[in-house]
């Protein structure tokens, strides 16, 4: 469905989210495992996200 557009895209599928203060890392994939329980801040979601917008290589991965 998405493959075929011409637009750079990218899908962010963060864990949990919580409103603690930025940790400063977060880990980013294709295929991540988690669960139920796993965090994420939204700052570091925010920052990660900010961060990749002029990023190629993460350009039509979900």
């Amino acid at each position: 469905m998405f493959g075929d557009s011409a637009c750079d895209w990218t899908i962010v599928r963060p864990a949990t989210l919580t409103f603690k203060p930025a940790r400063g890392h977060l880990k980013v994939g294709a295929d991540l495992r988690w669960n139920i329980l796993s965090t994420a801040t939204g700052a570091d979601v925010a920052n990660c996200m900010v961060g990749i917008l002029d990023d190629p290589t993460t350009h039509q991965l979900s």
